[in-house]
């Protein structure tokens, strides 16, 4: 991927996943003919402006004005070409990105949508776990709760499973996606930068505790201006019982393929033996999340951050709310 510094370099990044996207199905065309089996595909995090790091190895992040520079609207002239190939191929497409939107200025997120076969933008996902990473100014729809009017959780029914997206640190958060296989989700799809051994236990984790699959694109090398870095790579599937069905490695760019039994899928849901759904006692964990922990509207409350510095005080204001509980319940030491 090029790291994108003006919104028309996005461009480079397109041009380069029409050539990807045309080499694998295409291919999987010529060996099978009518038996192709593709139907989708899944880029990493930030792919169409190229991870969050403009300028080579300096050791900095994208600044707010330059993550802005290098937003898109969804749906926009870069989601129409991405679904261009959808409809092309007959394929879903999941792509990461940032966004900015009109009903909420002089903040852009860190998204992803899907588009169908039919060209359409049928889902998109603006990422729960963004500024709490201390790592990047993307804010999340929790930081404009009390104005954000869409669902900040959704999930979408097609031909082939229902399909949620969580992005990169979205992973550490268990609560999100038990939401999505409580609305049904069966595909959990994962924009990712990168995955490590911690990582992967965790991606094993989620997708044994939701019964539902689980696919990582994590990003891989990508240069610019001031030459190449990379992410972690180590793409990765899990099938709904834990197990890693395809992965590849740190190195390099590549692709993975995995096929998904959804009837087995969905057999497993309906079982009445260690079905990890059926079994949650709810009312038992109830008050779990009445007080606060991340303060909530962030941009609303208080200036729009535009260093990381700004979003530390946020993150301090959290470790301090942690505290307040732990000392409620008598657990904490100092």
């Amino acid at each position: 991927m090029y790291a994108a510094e003006t919104r028309a370099d996005i461009r480079k990044n397109i041009n380069h996943f029409y050539d990807m996207i045309d080499f694998v199905c295409n291919r999987d065309k010529t060996t099978f003919g009518e038996q192709a089996s593709i139907k989708l595909l899944v880029f990493p995090e930030m792919a169409l402006c190229g991870g969050n790091y403009p300028l080579g190895l300096k050791g900095r992040r994208r600044s707010l004005k330059e993550g802005l520079e290098v937003s898109i609207e969804i749906p926009g002239p870069e989601t129409d070409l991405i679904a261009q190939k959808s409809i092309e191929h007959g394929v879903y497409i999941c792509c990461g990105c940032f966004e900015k939107d009109s009903k909420y200025p002089n903040i852009h997120f860190n998204s992803a949508f899907i588009t169908n076969p039919q060209g359409k933008i049928i889902l998109k996902y603006r990422k729960i776990n963004s500024t709490n990473n201390m790592f990047e100014l993307c804010q999340s729809p929790h930081s404009i709760l009390d104005i954000y009017k869409e669902d900040p959780l959704p999930v979408v029914s097609t031909k082939i499973g229902k399909l949620a997206v969580g992005i990169c640190y979205d992973l550490e958060f268990p609560e999100l996606w038990r939401a999505y296989a409580l609305k049904g989700a069966e595909i959990f799809l994962h924009p990712n930068g990168g995955m490590s051994d911690y990582r992967i236990a965790q991606a094993r984790a989620r997708a044994i505790d939701n019964m539902a699959y689980f696919l990582s694109a994590n990003m891989g090398p990508f240069t610019n201006s001031g030459g190449m870095t990379g992410g972690m790579g180590k793409s990765i599937a899990i099938d709904f019982m834990g197990n890693v069905i395809a992965e590849t490695s740190e190195s390099g760019e590549q692709m993975a393929y995995v096929s998904i039994n959804l009837r087995a899928l969905r057999a497993a849901r309906s079982q009445r033996w260690f079905n990890r759904l059926a079994h949650i006692t709810t009312e038992i964990y109830k008050g779990m999340y009445d007080e606060p922990l991340w303060p909530k509207n962030t941009c609303i409350d208080y200036p729009v951050p535009e260093t990381l510095a700004d979003v530390w005080k946020h993150g301090d204001k959290a470790v301090e709310n942690l505290k307040k509980r732990f000392k409620k319940a008598h657990c904490y030491v100092e």
